[in-house]
């Protein structure tokens, strides 16, 4: 985990900031990133088991998290709202979190005399004049980055388990504000409150519809895969008046349109079955409008469809699927 940094350091850079957020995906809550600035010519202070903070289990992390705040040079925490993220996208929201929680922490080093030497953070790319890194899953591959994962879930979980108190019903600090099968329930039964983001709930008050229910619950499933594997979740369920897309992602240069298809078993027929060519008509004259309108045009589109069998757990990714 620490070849990144052990290269950066043989290269002189001494302070080098890990940057990392947590909650693009959940239907309630704010994002929030944590930066962590880490000095590796201080070998003594380094922490053994730093990893993606999902990986661990929930006292563990917490352990992991005294631990880091104790022995890193300093860190900074800061978060977008449902309010921000409904105004300005879930991933512009990402970037203002992770650039806010960076200038804090830079004010905190300057004040100790300490100018740091690169940032690393994780699959996106941030206004600084410090030079930055992104990389894919940084969490599983830098130090600084993994330390900063875990110091971002810890406080989002304690925000979670206030805002559980807050709106009781929901169960907001079993699931952390996830759109799973209690939480959507609780949403037809309750509507929303105050710490849901409306851009994510486009339809689910209207779900009372079974097979409804069950393609959110597929694209949930999708959306936590495709984040797992390095993308990144900019819009779901976008309409236009000629076609929908289940989710849209980046990874790298990749503008992935993804259609995603929920069956409890192959027998009727493969999900990807189900994306014929009216069904592709309408998902790319939908993406062409957002392609134009709503992306930075050197972003290359790509068509992907993901099936998912309830059965079995079993999830299909069908990379560039249809032209």
């Amino acid at each position: 985990m620490f070849e990144i940094e052990r290269d950066l350091y043989a290269q002189g850079k001494r302070y080098i900031i890990g940057i990392d957020e947590v909650g693009r995906g959940p239907l309630a809550g704010d994002v929030v990133a944590a930066a962590v600035c880490v000095d590796f010519s201080d070998a003594e202070h380094f922490i053994e088991g730093i990893r993606d903070s999902k990986k661990l289990s929930d006292k563990k992390r917490r352990e992991m998290a005294t631990i880091i705040r104790e022995n890193v040079v300093d860190f900074s925490i800061s978060g977008a709202p449902p309010k921000v993220i409904d105004k300005i996208n879930i991933l512009q929201a990402t970037i203002l979190s992770m650039e806010n929680a960076l200038k804090d922490l830079i004010n905190k080093l300057k004040d100790k005399g300490i100018s740091p030497d690169v940032i690393l953070v994780d699959s996106v790319k941030l206004n600084s004049s410090i030079p930055h890194i992104s990389l894919d899953k940084g969490d599983d591959k830098c130090y600084s980055i993994g330390c900063a994962s875990i110091i971002a879930k810890v406080y989002r979980d304690n925000l979670c388990e206030k805002w559980d108190e807050e709106y009781p019903g929901y169960g907001l600090k079993q699931h952390k504000g996830y759109g799973t099968k209690k939480h959507r329930e609780a949403l037809v039964e309750l509507g929303p409150c105050a710490i849901h983001r409306q851009s994510f709930l486009k339809n689910i008050i209207r779900w009372k519809d079974e097979s409804k229910m069950r393609g959110a619950v597929g694209e949930d499933k999708a959306g936590e895969y495709l984040e797992e594997n390095g993308y990144t979740i900019i819009e779901r369920n976008f309409q236009t008046n000629t076609g929908e897309i289940d989710l849209i992602a980046t990874k790298g240069n990749i503008l992935a349109f993804v259609e995603v298809k929920l069956r409890k078993d192959a027998n009727y027929g493969y999900g990807f079955e189900a994306v014929d060519e009216q069904k592709q008509k309408k998902i790319k004259s939908a993406a062409e409008y957002y392609y134009y309108f709503k992306t930075e045009q050197e972003l290359q589109p790509r068509f992907d469809v993901i099936e998912i069998y309830t059965s079995t757990d079993n999830l299909n990714h069908f990379v560039d699927a249809f032209q």
